[in-house]
């Protein structure tokens, strides 16, 4: 693998649509870390392999999902 190429793939939002995209790059030898709001979400794709966050809030940077954003107004 090229030193220059993407390894680790985030994902925000862990259920219908991204858990399915995760197990598809777990697949393909990406690593995963995801973020769901919803436990259920989180636990099912933790027991696929992905390295699931407490937050949002990841190394130096940070992302707002949409479900963050619903949740704020």
């Amino acid at each position: 693998m090229d030193s220059n190429a993407i390894r680790t793939v985030g994902v925000l939002g862990l259920g219908k649509m991204g858990g399915p995209m995760a197990k598809h790059l777990l697949a393909r030898g990406y690593g995963v870390v995801g973020y769901d709001p919803v436990p259920a979400a989180g636990d099912k794709a933790r027991a696929d392999g992905v390295r699931v966050l407490a937050d949002v809030a990841y190394k130096s940077g940070s992302a707002l999902s949409e479900h963050e954003r619903q949740r704020c107004k």
